[in-house]
């Protein structure tokens, strides 16, 4: 398991914009520095946006380059404390900002531009109405 102090998580948020922050979560199961953020709908959804870098390829071999990458996914809640999401959500690419090494201050200068209409203009639900349709048409 990965470790961080919470002085730095507290450095690293002080230089976020927007509501982002570090994803802890993420941190601590994949040891990836991510920064994320949710955004609430209602009681049984909400948007969660994270902001990392993916390895460029090009034909199939990596370039030693990484591009800073926005996914942003729709959380359904289903029972009492446990949520879930339908696909991969959507993704936005920053290849105008591509680095060789994962730097935190690249990501950190991104999250100005991201404001939540952005986000919400992301937001796609995956979920195909149409098979949960089909099932109670079974029954």
């Amino acid at each position: 398991m990965a470790k961080i102090s919470i002085a730095s998580i507290k450095k690293i948020n002080a230089n976020c914009f927007n509501g982002f922050q570090f994803d802890i979560q993420d941190y601590q199961l994949l040891g990836d520095k991510k920064l994320s953020k949710t955004i609430k709908i209602d009681d049984q959804k909400l948007i969660k946006a994270t902001l990392s870098f993916q390895d460029e390829f090009i034909k199939y071999r990596e370039t030693g380059q990484r591009i800073p990458v926005l996914n942003v996914s729709i959380w359904t809640k289903s029972g009492e404390s446990t949520m879930w999401s339908s696909g991969m959500g959507k993704f936005h690419y920053y290849k105008d900002r591509k680095i060789a090494r994962r730097n935190l201050t690249v990501l950190q200068e991104i999250t100005k531009e991201i404001t939540d209409d952005f986000i919400k203009s992301m937001a796609v639900d995956n979920r195909n109405d149409s098979i949960f349709n089909a099932l109670n048409c079974m029954e």
